[in-house]
């Protein structure tokens, strides 16, 4: 993937017949946009880099390119970092679904929560190489950490964000998890 900075404040398109190889490897990359993808868009996601999933481009009268996934942002690969340096994907409070066709590696997905309602969109992967690990995690702010009960329902309602196509296949490990802060 190469060991460039790259730095994007944008949404990245690729139209139908495009293909787009995007590493994001080294301490000053990261993607701050949807990937709306009707080509094929790989995308290497390592070493703590970050994407932030949300819709970034300023839109004119005559933008349609992303009516067609509605925000929803696709990879045709995605490949995570090792355990300790994994790519981290943003999921906010804007954030829309997230479809990757293609898995493998790990990853950390941060999501919102509002008192324990889990925000932003959902991930869906399709295919997972064997190995390959996603988490999902959340922040403790506005959650009452002393109920169980209440530790139990948000993990719960951070687990259902993750989709996984082809889990008869196994390859695919998922951890839930609540930071302190």
């Amino acid at each position: 993937p190469g060991n460039n900075a790259v730095q994007l404040n944008g949404d990245v398109f690729a139209l139908k017949t495009g293909a787009i190889n995007l590493a994001l490897t080294t301490d000053d990359s990261h993607l701050n946009g949807i990937v709306d993808n009707g080509g094929t868009v790989n995308m290497w996601l390592q070493n703590g880099e970050t994407w932030t999933n949300e819709q970034n481009n300023i839109r004119y009268h005559q933008d349609n390119e992303d009516i067609g996934n509605n925000y929803v942002s696709r990879i045709t690969k995605l490949t995570g970092g090792d355990k300790n340096k994994a790519g981290v994907i943003v999921q906010n409070s804007t954030s829309k679904d997230i479809v990757i066709d293609n898995y493998a590696g790990n990853t950390l997905v941060l999501y919102t929560n509002n008192a324990g309602s889990i925000l932003g969109g959902n991930l869906t992967i399709t295919n997972a190489v064997v190995d390959s690990v996603v988490n999902l995690r959340t922040d403790s702010s506005g959650i009452n950490t002393s109920s169980q009960e209440t530790l139990n329902t948000v993990l719960d309602n951070l687990a259902k964000k993750l989709f996984y196509t082809n889990y008869s296949q196994g390859n695919l490990e998922a951890f839930v998890q609540i930071s302190e802060s």
